[in-house]
């Protein structure tokens, strides 16, 4: 009965989305409508082979995150250069390191947590998990390339834009009814971004997506 007491309103008016013929594509499929215009669409983008996908300008849309550790170590593999680890420092609330016991209830409680380990080599793709500096468009979801590692600093260019910004290990406060007191977590809010999850590419605008029938997964285009 809580029901009678809202107004229901109808949103008309794409916000997320430039490109017309994509927003019509998805205004379609998400009625379950293929019709020979979507079809069409589609079928233009289909992929041969793997050594045919060019992500100077897009990344891979997967389902699952397992797939994207895939295809992201499958790039990382690919690339010359020197591998640079950065593991997450985790204290407590007073800055004591956590116990092994606590250590596990983190990774088992908190999956938002920033990376338990970040490798990077200059040239990666990274995605920004955070929201650094929204003017100038540095949001969760950002595509961006790594420029340059210079000890506990990573420089990484955004894709779109040209910028460069120097980014420093982020505090994350991670709290969990399951025990007291609060988890601190100091990590780059970084993951490789060569691919991404769905969830990833509805916070991220601006971006057009292209479908990969034969693989089972997208790629996502400027």
């Amino acid at each position: 009965w809580l029901w009678q007491n809202f107004d229901i309103l109808m949103l008309k008016e794409v916000k997320r989305q430039g490109d017309p013929t994509f927003a019509n594509m998805l205004d379609k499929v998400k009625l379950g409508i293929v019709d020979e215009e979507v079809t069409e669409v589609l079928n233009s983008r289909v992929i041969g082979t793997e050594d045919d996908i060019d992500l100077s300008h897009g990344c891979i849309i997967v389902a699952l995150r397992c797939e994207t550790d895939y295809w992201n170590d499958r790039f990382l593999q690919k690339m010359e250069g020197e591998e640079h680890v950065f593991e997450a420092i985790d204290t407590d609330g007073s800055g004591n390191p956590l116990s092994a016991t606590d250590q596990e209830k983190v990774k088992i409680y908190h999956r938002e947590r920033l990376p338990d380990k970040l490798v990077l080599i200059v040239g990666a793709r990274v995605v920004l998990l955070k929201n650094i500096d929204v003017a100038n468009k540095w949001v969760n979801g950002t595509l961006a390339t790594v420029v340059r590692i210079l000890g506990d600093c990573i420089f990484i260019k955004h894709m779109k834009e040209g910028t460069i910004l120097p980014l420093s290990r982020f505090r994350q406060n991670l709290t969990h009814r399951a025990w007291p007191g609060t988890t601190v977590r100091q990590q780059f809010p970084l993951v490789l971004g060569w691919a991404v999850t769905v969830h990833k590419v509805c916070i991220t605008v601006d971006f057009f997506a292209t479908f990969n029938l034969n693989y089972g997964h997208s790629v996502l285009h400027y």
